[in-house]
């Protein structure tokens, strides 16, 4: 993905560069919500994009380079970059793609290689050098934007990711709190069994007397024990969740009761189901 903070062996368009003198900007405008048509854990991002460069412009006409937007999530790990063919338009991200903050960042890039590359507008230092550009190289960068995104309405599932880890036994998993999205880090046996099991309907409840289990009783047992979770999504979603079905988890302080709680809220998706499966 580039890179605003590089160092480029030809002129880029980018605030803080004297690359260009004669005013020349890349500029954008983004606005973010929540869809309220097709999914409520959907990302919709509105965007206009302003270029003060004709030659950049002409470039981009003529199909030798391309108007990008790169999106950035760190608490999902969501990493995208997107080719936009218009300077204002909309998109959607992929549902549960996003989650704490969204970084976006406006790009031109050249989609060609570009012989003797000499834009208008350049600091007079470069004289008259032509550039040979290489296709994916960055031409101009626009200025990053954060967005905060809160699903208030998502799902405790949703707040937890999976990734297999290397480290860990084949059958071993691990669970990790320590930022809005619950990771539970999976041995190759385990990530095996949890894709069969989230994939196929008739395995399904046997996740919410698993692993699923296991994540609600530890995360539960951090939240109640005072280790500042208070403020992360999961913490605040699996408190909502429990005051729900009435369940009060402020006196639940040792592993038995934690268990039994956590049972009580998993039995319609875990074990009932499991009996329903089989009648």
């Amino acid at each position: 993905m580039p890179s605003k903070n590089r160092i480029y062996q030809h002129p880029v368009l980018r605030n803080g560069s004297t690359d260009y003198a004669d005013g020349s900007t890349f500029e954008s405008i983004f606005s973010v919500a929540i869809s309220e048509i097709t999914s409520k854990d959907t990302v919709e991002v509105s965007y206009v994009l302003q270029v003060r460069n004709m030659y950049l412009l002409k470039l981009v006409e003529n199909k030798k380079a391309g108007l990008f937007l790169s999106f950035y999530s760190s608490e999902t790990l969501f990493k995208k970059l997107i080719k936009i063919e218009n300077l204002q338009g909309r998109l959607q991200l992929p549902k549960g793609a996003v989650l704490g903050n969204l970084e976006i960042e406006p790009f031109i890039i050249a989609v060609t290689s570009i012989s003797d590359f000499l834009p208008n507008g350049l600091n007079e230092e470069y004289g008259a050098i032509k550039f040979e550009i290489e296709a994916g190289a960055t031409l101009a960068v626009g200025e990053r934007e954060v967005f905060p995104i809160s699903f208030s309405r998502r799902s405790f599932q949703d707040l937890i990711r999976v990734q297999t880890s290397m480290e860990l036994d084949k059958n071993e998993y691990e669970i990790s709190l320590a930022s809005n999205i619950i990771t539970i880090n999976m041995g190759t046996n385990v990530r095996q069994a949890w894709e069969l099991m989230s994939s196929d309907p008739n395995f399904r409840p046997f996740l919410f007397i698993s692993i699923y289990k296991d994540t609600f009783v530890e995360a539960l047992s951090a939240l109640v024990s005072g280790d500042d979770v208070e403020e992360f999504a999961w913490a605040r979603k699996l408190k909502e969740t429990f005051e729900k079905v009435g369940l009060n988890i402020t006196d639940e302080s040792d592993f038995t009761k934690l268990n039994r709680a956590v049972l009580r809220l998993l039995g319609k998706k875990g074990i009932e189901q499991v009996i329903a499966d089989v009648n």
